[in-house]
């Protein structure tokens, strides 16, 4: 945490606070893309025929008691008819569905960073590990948000860069040029 935590003072933050809230909200993100993805789940908003669960969701028609209750909630959260696929598949078990979305809805509220800006976080990283689910849900929760065509590109242009970036400094394998004590390494030294 500490090369983060040193660039982020070296450009004025002076809040780690605000690191460990987008470290969770990344975290969450990926941990939520994978379990989507890798499940095939159905995109929220875009019609995909080719995506074909690899489990059966939780029907929220019939649903009741805590899982009613669950679904509500998070729809209300998300402002959608009904709930997530993502929350449709881990209704099979309600006690972890229930756990993940305390501790979701935790992540994903206004904190240190306003909603929209997490929408954006969120949105950047799906773009970043190109999970179909995440970009579809996240782009739709940023736009009801408020992101309008011009932040989209400004985004997408962000987004590249600094996964291009980041790409080109794993393949080179290089070493973040930051000492502890906030000041550049010279160039040359170890």
């Amino acid at each position: 945490m500490v090369g983060h935590t040193a660039a982020g003072k070296l450009l004025g933050a002076t809040d780690d606070a605000v690191w460990y809230e987008v470290a969770y909200l990344v975290g969450t993100v990926h941990g939520m893309n994978g379990v989507a993805d890798g499940l095939r789940l159905p995109l929220d908003f875009t019609a995909d025929p080719t995506r074909v669960p690899l489990v059966p969701l939780v029907d929220p028609v019939p649903a009741d008691g805590p899982v009613r209750a669950l679904f509500q909630e998070i729809a209300a959260f998300f402002a959608m008819p009904g709930p997530p696929s993502l929350y449709r598949a881990l209704a099979h078990d309600p006690g972890y569905a229930a756990d993940h979305w305390r501790y979701a809805r935790h992540v994903l509220a206004d904190g240190k960073l306003p909603r929209l800006d997490k929408s954006l976080i969120a949105l950047a990283t799906s773009m970043a590990a190109r999970s179909g689910y995440g970009i579809d849900f996240h782009h739709r929760e940023a736009r009801r948000l408020g992101l309008t065509d011009a932040g989209m590109w400004e985004l997408t242009f962000v987004t590249e860069q600094f996964h291009a970036v980041n790409a080109i400094g794993t393949c080179l394998h290089l070493e973040p040029d930051m000492q502890v004590g906030l000041r550049p390494r010279p160039a040359g030294t170890p």
